[in-house]
């Protein structure tokens, strides 16, 4: 007792400072050996009332945290601290959290202490007594941390109450207690996870740990009797079953959707729903009463027809709650509203996961409960607007059981599709839902029901006013009709027929009908209704098909005959009326969708070949555009004329949009059925004439699919010239056609018509010439630059389309010689007298336009024109280009952009394409190549290198152009002027030497040699300048051609010049890739290691020469460059090679030791992947080296020790789940297969082991280098199964279980949940196609195989079992499975048939039948 009172005494002390009293106290409480009794609890006693004292003392809470979460304190007995000090630690707590005075830090601290003395052994013994101050300490607590948003210690406190649930004997206290404090703290949790940044793994875990603990607390298994019992006295007249615990939950929901936030309250319901139907899911019933029950304290109260009165009641009403529940204060049910919706939309998602649906009782009938549910929800809303909630309950009514849903499609079409939707989230969810409930019908194979009902609804649609009424894409989304097309598609013969027959039958009763007698309004929204489902039916619907039954085909055939007569009694209803815009739309759609269809149904049945031709005379008759009797005959000429006259005075743009179709349509089954010549020319001239007067709406449709060749080969030149002039107009003049108008000369039916292609460069030719050849204005203005015009207009004035056009269509494209040369004859002339192309100033020039119009012409393919033709543009381009040069038009962006059009995409693209033109005949190669070498071009060097390379390589058809050259670049003159002349033309003279080399004419190889002298006498005059110019990279690029053209011919007296400045040479190399300024990628870098490259290739003709140190110096400044900025992509791997191919043994050595330091750096570095992408392609490079018998022993040892460093770094990449290193095995990947590609490199069991961890690491995550991963992997067992079977057979079950993971990330990532583009889906097809491949190998060992093959199959089948593959990967797969039965014995068989699932074993009884049909070999050939 004593030593008690002088530990208080000490800790007491005000004098000592209160860290070194609270250090005494944290050491005494840990103390072992300190004689005190019950020296625990004396401590946390003045802990507390120290702390509640100074609340806002942070280092006071801070020990009593550290006491609590202390070893010994977790060693202590419930005995060793009495009740009272708990009591009273508990409610000091409670009292500092619920305090507003203290601090925020503090009370963070005092959080935390309140959570340990929740999870502490010795005080859950306390409070298993103490039920009310657990809960009430619980509440406290939770709120606290809800304040603070603390998800951590949320989970903490429901796992403590979980923990302490399981120890008590007062069950039904504990629950109730629970609902009643700590129920809707814990629900609050869940509505901050938006809010708060937390991750996805933490919000599941707490909702993961709500739902567990009202599982356990609520609704343990062994309450099932209990609250079956209940359920069954509430919804009958029995009584007598009660339930405290159901009582306090019924009035904790019930208060909540009065009290609460409508989330919270959303929360509570569908959490308190999920834990009773997790625990209770064998028992069906209760779960439909509990669903009924929730359902009505949200306001819901249906009326169904039960057994036992005969009449229409609720289940469940008001008075028997009382009855049951006599002590429970339930409020009163309110109004149905935003909340009940959303209540109800979670509780149906519960029952939808769960699947428990079934289960109806004579008490509740639970499936029509549902259906009144649904009228219910339809009622409460207004009929002219809709709601997003009422739209989830319904998408979520279709996901439960369509069943249920499908009596009521009526009521909810009529209630949904009529509204009005306001919004653009109410029109998704309207398109979500509609679909949903279009995709039910086809799987219940009841389409054509589903169609009926929803045209059933023009008596309710004629009664609404035309304010009310929804537009038709409101009603019929573009995604509903896409899906309801692709649904006709699945169709069988006699669905197709049925619901052709319904949609006939309404056009006929409810359009046509009305609209031809005249007996009342037929409603617009209707006929477009009907038009629209027509439509995209004859679209969708494939009866032309070989394999349709011919039964169906006659019927089908017979019900386009009744159409057809039903659009000629609408057309002539719809004549006799006023006209109407949007009828004749509908009309005219549908016309075109039967005249498709007729077209088809021509091409396959022997009975419309006739029809067709009884319609010719008809068609001679009257030859006119709009004359479409041929192939509509259901109205004559006469009234089709007037369906084109009212269209061209009324019709508004879709109207005249249509019937350009029809007239295409027609002239498409003239062109293929009428044999007639003069009929068919007579046509094809009259539907021409249309069209030119028609341009505006024509020209978009006629540039769409198919029709742009249709169409050309019916225009004359001079029509063809005024289309493409029109069109182009159109798109560089209007910038709202302009985006338009460039997509619609993207598309291929454009892109791969020559004759098209032809005008519309014209076209955009003769345009640019117009703005040069504009009108002299008074006012400048500020869009406008002043210009010298001269020698642009002189040379496009030359160019006419029509000639081009007719030579074009009667091939006899020479006669456009003398143009081309007329043309160039100015361009040359240009290059001599440069004023005679300049003018005075006043002229006005839209420098957008011509942008524009270049753009146009960049799009076009014009490098598959002819010859004649490129000949023709390269010379109007320059003629351009000279013009700009040549002006006084400020330099600014759009002079840049015009420039990069010409140089760049129009100039190089033409010289740079198969087919170069003969440029030679026409222009002087040698002033073009001056006059380019002058300008300061827009082109990265090594295009501009490009571009001189193509330009003397079209020259080259003509010998006498060579001398030309000379004249003009004074590098390859005789007598050459000063060198500064010769360094500007050094560039352009590489280019033509680089090209002379490749040129085989033995008549130039005089006159090449002697180039090539010249070249090299002025490179080394240029070496021996001290000011730099050795240094650039046309230096660089002449001195390595020179050096290795003596090197191939033997020249050793030439060589004898170069070789004295090599040393120069090298080390102005090895300066420019060790220079910081320069990009890696470079014109200076890529020149220098050229040059190297060359150097290291003949390395033995000039040891004499290069310094001792050569090699090591090469690589030091190889491998110093910055490898993340990419210097592999320059070339760096195939000079590294060089490199270890050029070094002897002793070199080879340090070279290896340095690679390793460097790559270790780079391995265990993770926050620069791209660095050990970097290294490992230098160890490509090693690995591909052609090395001696020394060299290789150190590159086997080298590769040890990289093999260690790699699966150092693998084995890193898995403990930490791809987070740093799933970039980085691809790599490795790489590498690995570079290494088992190498038939030289022993495979060791390490670097096989690390082959099969690399593939199973890459694939363990998801990574935006999926698909290069797989495909990676997939190569590597491959070669490891070709070339390293010896060693992988002996891993067999590695090897697997790489395999199993490449199927199952392949399967996981190509089913079609997943809704990738088509090209995604053919890269998944190509990984799977590798999996079948690596399948096939594995026949070739089959007796390694045959016992393991059994289990592969099984894994397979159940990827067929759990997704929905893409047809391009199922087939691959499908394969894969047949190669795996032609292992499997019959024993195997017997196998899988006895172990797999149901479903499986389906599956596999098709797969065997399949192989023994198909695949099986049976000895025959």
């Amino acid at each position: 007792m004593a030593l008690s009172i002088e530990l208080l005494r000490r800790l007491d002390q005000e004098e000592e400072p209160l860290p070194k009293r609270l250090r005494l106290a944290l050491a005494a409480f840990k103390s072992n050996y300190l004689p005190v009794q019950r020296k625990e609890e004396l401590i946390l006693k003045w802990l507390c009332d120290y702390g509640e004292r100074n609340q806002n003392s942070e280092d006071v809470w801070s020990v009593l945290k550290a006491c609590l979460n202390s070893s010994h304190m977790k060693k202590l007995s419930s005995a060793n601290i009495r009740p009272p000090v708990k009591c009273s630690l508990s409610q000091i707590l409670c009292e500092l959290l619920k305090s507003e005075s203290t601090f925020k830090n503090s009370e963070f601290t005092i959080l935390e202490c309140a959570v340990c003395v929740l999870e502490n052994t010795s005080f859950q013994h306390y409070f298993k007594q103490q039920l009310e101050q657990f809960f009430e300490f619980i509440s406290v607590v939770l709120n606290v941390a809800i304040n603070g948003e603390n998800v951590d210690f949320c989970v903490r406190i429901l796992q403590s109450i979980c923990v302490l649930n399981k120890q008590v004997f007062q069950k039904e206290v504990f629950s109730v207690l629970f609902i009643q404090k700590a129920l809707q703290p814990a629900i609050k949790f869940l509505e901050i996870i938006p809010s708060q940044h937390v991750a996805d793994s933490t919000a599941s875990h707490l909702k993961f740990e709500i739902f567990k603990c009202m599982q356990q607390v609520l609704f343990p298994k062994t309450r099932s009797k209990e609250i079956s019992l209940v359920f069954v006295s509430l919804f009958s007249e029995e009584s007598g079953h009660r339930s405290v615990i159901l009582e306090a939950l019924f009035e904790c929901v019930s208060s909540a959707v009065v009290n609460s936030p409508s989330d919270s309250t959303v929360h509570l319901f569908s959490s308190v729903f999920q834990a009773f139907v997790s625990s209770f899911k064998s028992d069906a019933k209760s779960v439909h009463k509990m669903f009924i029950t929730l359902c009505y304290f949200v306001g819901f109260k249906p009326k169904i027809k039960l057994s036992s009165c005969g009449g229409y009641k609720s289940v469940l009403k008001y008075k028997k709650f009382k009855t049951s529940f006599p002590e429970c204060h339930i409020q009163k049910v309110l109004e149905i509203n935003d909340i009940s919706m959303k209540v109800i939309r979670n509780l149906l998602g519960v029952l939808s996961d769960t699947n428990v649906v079934n289960g109806n009782s004579d008490e509740v009938p639970f499936e029509e409960w549902l259906q009144a549910l649904i009228s219910a929800a339809i009622s409460s809303t207004s009929k002219d607007s809709i709601s997003l909630a009422l739209l989830e309950v319904l998408c979520a009514f279709v996901r439960l059981r369509p069943l249920i849903i499908e009596p009521k499609v009526s009521e909810i079409l009529e209630h949904v599709m009529l509204a009005k939707k306001e919004t653009e989230e109410i029109r998704v969810a309207y398109t979500t839902f509609f679909c949903d409930v279009l995709k039910m019908f086809v799987k219940l194979s009841r389409l054509q029901k589903f169609v009926a009902k929803l045209l059933n609804l023009r008596i309710t649609l004629s009664s609404r006013e035309a304010e009310k009424v929804p537009t038709l894409r409101d009603i019929l989304p573009i995604e509903f009709c896409t899906e309801f097309q692709t649904a006709i598609t699945l169709l069988s013969g006699g669905q197709t027929v049925e619901l052709m027959r319904t949609l006939l039958f309404h056009l006929n009763q409810d359009c046509v009908v009305v609209l031809e007698k005249q007996q009342g309004d037929c409603t617009l929204l209707f006929l477009q209704i009907i038009s629209k489902l027509m439509c995209h039916f004859l679209r969708g619907t494939r009866v032309a098909d070989h394999s349709v039954p011919s039964q169906i085909v006659l019927k089908f055939s017979s019900m386009m005959t009744e159409l057809q007569d039903l659009l000629g009694k609408l057309g002539q209803a719809l004549l006799h009326r006023e006209h109407n815009c949007l009828l004749m739309v509908a009309f005219l759609q549908l016309c075109y969708n039967w005249g498709e269809m007729k077209v088809l149904l021509i091409h396959y049945s022997v009975k419309y070949e006739s029809a067709a031709d009884l319609q010719l005379a008809a068609l001679q008759e009257d030859i006119s555009a709009t004359n479409l009797s041929y192939l509509h005959p259901y109205l004559n000429s006469e009234l089709w004329n007037l369906v084109a006259q009212r269209i061209d005075n009324f019709g508004e743009a879709d109207c005249k949009e249509l019937l350009v179709k029809l007239i295409l349509q027609k002239l498409q089954a003239v062109v293929l059925y009428v044999n007639n010549n003069k009929t068919r020319q007579d046509i094809m001239l009259s539907a021409a004439r249309h069209l030119m007067s028609h341009i505006r709406e024509a020209w978009p449709i006629i540039l769409t699919g198919a029709n742009a060749l249709l169409v050309t080969s019916v225009l004359n030149p001079e029509q063809l010239e005024c289309f493409a002039n029109h069109v182009v107009q159109e798109i560089g003049c209007s910038s709202e056609s302009c985006s338009e108008g460039l997509d619609a000369l993207k598309k291929p039916g454009v892109q791969e018509n020559r004759i098209l292609v032809v005008a519309f460069t014209c076209a955009a030719l003769r345009c640019i010439m117009k703005l040069f050849s504009g009108i002299k204005r008074k006012i400048d203005r500020a869009s406008h630059q002043v210009v010298h015009l001269t020698l642009a207009r002189k040379v496009l004035t030359r160019l006419d389309p029509c000639h081009i056009l007719t030579c074009m269509s009667k091939d006899d494209l020479e006669a456009l010689t003398p143009v081309v040369r007329d043309m160039a004859s100015a361009v040359n002339g240009s290059f001599k007298k440069e004023e005679d192309s300049l003018v005075t100033d006043g002229w006005k020039l839209d420098v957008m336009g011509v942008q524009r119009y270049l753009h146009i012409l960049e799009l076009l393919p014009l490098q598959h024109t002819p010859g004649i033709l490129k000949s023709l543009l390269v010379v109007s381009i320059l003629a351009l280009a000279i013009t700009f040069e040549r002006s006084d038009i400020s330099r600014g962006e759009q002079l840049s952009n015009i420039r990069s059009l010409l140089y760049r995409h129009l100039l190089l693209g033409l010289l740079d394409s198969p087919g170069l033109p003969d440029l030679s005949s026409y222009l002087s190669i040698g002033q073009l190549a001056n006059w380019l070498t002058n300008l300061d071009l827009p082109l990265s060097r090594d295009l501009q290198c490009l571009l001189f390379q193509r330009l003397f390589e079209s020259s080259l058809s003509c010998s006498s152009t060579l001398h030309q050259l000379q004249d003009e670049m004074p590098v390859l003159q005789k007598q050459s002027s000063q060198w500064p002349q010769d360094m500007k033309t050094l560039g352009t003279a590489v280019a033509l030497l680089q090209v002379l080399n490749k040129h085989e004419n033995p008549e130039d190889q005089s006159l090449c040699l002697k180039y090539q002298r010249r070249l090299l006498r002025s490179i080394v005059r240029i070496m021996e300048h001290q000011d730099g110019a050795a240094a650039s990279p046309s230096v660089f690029e002449g001195y390595n051609l020179m050096l290795i053209w003596c090197l191939q011919e033997g020249d050793s007296k030439q060589l004898e010049k170069l070789t004295p400045h090599l040393s120069t040479v090298v080390e102005a190399c090895l300066s420019q890739i060790r220079s910081k300024d320069l990009p890696t990628q470079s014109s200076s870098i890529k020149s220098s290691l050229d040059l190297l490259a060359t150097l290291l290739q003949y390395k033995f003709q000039f040891n004499a020469v290069l310094p001792s140190n050569f090699i090591h110096r090469v690589w030091s400044e190889l491998a110093n460059q910055d490898m993340s900025a990419g210097l592999s992509t320059v070339g760096g791997s195939e000079h590294m090679q060089l490199v270890f191919e050029a070094a002897t043994e002793k070199e080879l050595y340090p070279i290896l030791q340095d690679l390793k330091v460097i790559t270790k750096v780079a391995v265990q570095s993770s926050e620069k992947p791209e660095i050990l992408r970097a290294r490992l392609s230098i160890w490509k490079a090693v690995i591909q080296s052609r090395f001696s018998d020394g060299r290789i022993n150190a590159r086997k040892m080298a590769l040890e020790q990289l093999c260690q460093m790699l699966t150092v770094f693998v084995n890193r990449c898995r403990v930490m789940h791809g987070t740093s290193g799933e970039s980085s095995m691809l790599p490795v990947l790489e590498l690995l297969l570079t290494i088992t590609q190498k038939s030289l490199i022993f495979m060791s069991p390490e670097m096989l082991d690390l082959c099969f961890e690399s593939v199973t690491t890459a694939l363990a995550v998801d990574s935006p280098e999926l698909l290069s991963l797989c495909s990676v992997s997939l190569q590597l067992l491959q070669v490891l199964m070709k070339f390293r079977e010896s060693v992988v057979l002996d891993c067999i079950p590695s090897f697997l279980q790489c395999y199993r993971q490449l199927a199952t990330t392949v399967a996981s990532h190509g089913h079609v949940d997943l809704r990738y583009s088509a090209a995604e889906v053919k890269q998944y097809a190509v990984c799977a196609h590798g999996l079948e491949r690596l399948t096939n190998l594995l026949k070739e060992h089959k007796p390694y195989f045959v016992r393991v093959a059994a289990y592969i199959v099984a894994d397979l089948l159940q990827f067929f079992e759990t997704y929905t593959l893409y047809p391009e990967v199922k087939i691959h797969y499908s394969n894969c499975i047949h190669s795996l039965l032609s292992i499997c014995d019959s024993h195997a068989i017997l196998f899988l048939s006895r172990t797999l699932t149901p479903a499986s074993q389906l599956l596999l009884k098709t797969f065997y039948t399949t192989y023994n049909k198909f695949h099986r070999f049976t000895g025959k050939v």
